[in-house]
């Protein structure tokens, strides 16, 4: 995928960086992404490319024609099956230039800055959005809306299981108010805190790359009476929510990874696109809305946080209601979206014979196999014809979006667990595409059956194959034995299948 996003000192750096959410997920499940940006922020890039994204200078007026002109260029060139853009001044002349060359594009948004929207599929992941923001949109467009498409980093991945334990009393307090701070609320929030008696208090404050007022607020830490620990462009955000017991934030994508964590927060509003996050989390219980910066004084940021650290009933309710609204999921469900774009399946035919019985007869998918010999064109017409006619038996076909063939998926099913088994084309090997159909394949059985879980069998030296269904979601469960011989068995959970259930967004 190519994404098209900007940072920068004066928006920030938060449409790049739930970019870098969607970039790692579709990177794990086997794809590849590459960034385009505008202006400079070297603090960002540097960022980006230490996750190993590499990063493209587009030389244009960010949202111009010809930033747009460029772009489709870039996505041509590169033959990406995707296009991800990301920022307020991309409108909708901006959408039509890239479908104009065909290209599939992913728009994510916040408030329906668009006059129309004609992109394959419209992200809002935002608390308020809702169907009504997108009224002129053309028929093919598709929305996915609503907190259970929040994007997170890979880093807040392994904490997906973590429970919180709320404190009696709040002493550990985590300040971070986005990448940039251009009016400086970070040093307001620290005189507050630097009028707190009491001791115990820790406080680490986040100051993003894009920060520029790091010597006042180096100087505000030395002068606190509690403790005031200054971090430079951390890298470990949920260590830090982990660590804390309640947090200020500002109320962009923030807010959204303090819920996931269950860390109760204290929200202040540094930007018009933040007031509607602020006021929807408040009503949910999953914040506390302290209103716009500019009319905070440093009375009212510390008898807030005083009276949230004294309540811990309050707290505890804060972490309850944040896990569920945003489970970390978000990225699966997105990617999901996108492979029903470019990944085309349907049911075999009798049709389909030939075709079948050449890709199982390939050398490699016969060593592939647990039963190596090769198959008579008798046998497979048997085996085939019984198949198509079994109720516990389906068998998918799949292919791009230009109709090239891509491979056989087969499930059979017994009870609630289905036994799923690939056979790429040839001629489609060696593209990444196998943990991709895995993914759009199963979730195309779960839009059918009523499955528990999902396992696969295969031979350890298998490496390439284990490695798509590890890309996919599966986790090995143990060595077991097929037909007489070793083999690995990997499995997709009920809770991994969780991410299925959610609806897609509201249609095309």
């Amino acid at each position: 995928m190519l994404i098209r996003a900007d940072a920068s000192q004066e928006i920030g750096t938060g449409h790049v960086m739930r970019c870098l959410a969607l970039a790692q997920a579709w990177r794990d499940a086997g794809g590849w992404a590459i960034f385009a940006m505008a202006g400079e922020m070297p603090d960002i890039e540097r960022r980006l490319k230490a996750y190993g994204f590499a990063v493209n200078r587009i030389s244009a007026k960010p949202g111009s024609e010809k930033d747009a002109a460029l772009t489709a260029d870039l996505a041509i060139s590169l033959n990406v099956c995707f296009v991800v853009v990301d920022g307020y001044h991309f409108g909708v002349e901006y959408q039509d230039r890239l479908k104009k060359e065909e290209l599939h594009l992913l728009f994510i948004d916040d408030y329906g800055h668009a006059k129309s929207y004609s992109a394959d599929l419209v992200l809002n992941q935002n608390i308020y959005a809702r169907e009504e923001l997108y009224r002129e949109r053309d028929p093919g467009t598709e929305l996915l809306l609503g907190s259970q498409f929040v994007l997170l980093r890979k880093e807040f991945q392994n904490w997906r299981g973590w429970q919180r334990k709320n404190p009696e009393i709040a002493v550990k307090i985590l300040v971070t108010l986005g990448g940039s701070d251009p009016d400086n609320v970070t040093l307001k929030i620290l005189k507050a805190l630097q009028g707190l008696t009491d001791h115990e208090v820790e406080t680490k404050v986040v100051a993003g790359g894009g920060n520029s007022h790091i010597f006042a607020l180096e100087t505000a830490s030395k002068e606190s009476l509690s403790s005031i620990q200054l971090v430079r462009n951390a890298a470990n955000m949920p260590e830090l929510m982990a660590w804390a017991d309640m947090a200020i934030i500002s109320g962009g994508t923030t807010s959204y990874e303090t819920g996931f964590m269950g860390l109760p927060s204290l929200i202040t509003i540094i930007a018009d696109n933040q007031v509607r996050v602020a006021e929807k989390l408040e009503k949910k219980g999953l914040a506390v809305n302290l209103g716009w910066h500019h009319k905070l004084t440093g009375t009212i940021v510390a008898e807030m946080i005083t009276e949230l650290a004294a309540n811990r009933n309050a707290r505890d309710a804060m972490s309850r209601i944040g896990r569920q609204l945003v489970d970390g999921r978000g990225t699966s469900r997105i990617i999901r979206a996108m492979l029903a774009r470019i990944i085309a399946v349907r049911e075999a035919v009798e049709s389909d014979c030939e075709q079948i019985y050449e890709w199982a007869n390939d050398s490699d998918t016969r060593a592939a196999s647990f039963s190596s010999g090769l198959i008579t064109w008798d046998t497979h017409c048997n085996w085939f014809s019984e198949k198509i006619l079994d109720p516990n038996c389906l068998l998918l076909i799949c292919s791009d979006d230009k109709d090239n063939s891509l491979g056989l998926v087969r499930f059979d099913l017994v009870g609630d667990e289905a036994v799923m088994s690939l056979n790429l084309n040839p001629g489609a090997r060696e593209r990444g595409l196998a943990g991709f159909i895995i993914i759009r394949t199963v979730d195309e059985l779960i839009k059918r059956y009523n499955i528990s879980w999902v396992s696969a069998f295969i031979k350890p030296q298998n490496l390439r194959s284990a490695k798509a269904f590890e890309r996919a979601g599966f986790s090995m469960n143990g060595p077991c034995n097929i037909k007489g011989k070793e083999a690995r068995h990997y499995m997709m959970t009920n809770e991994d299948l969780i991410i299925q259930s959610p609806p897609i967004g509201f249609g095309r």
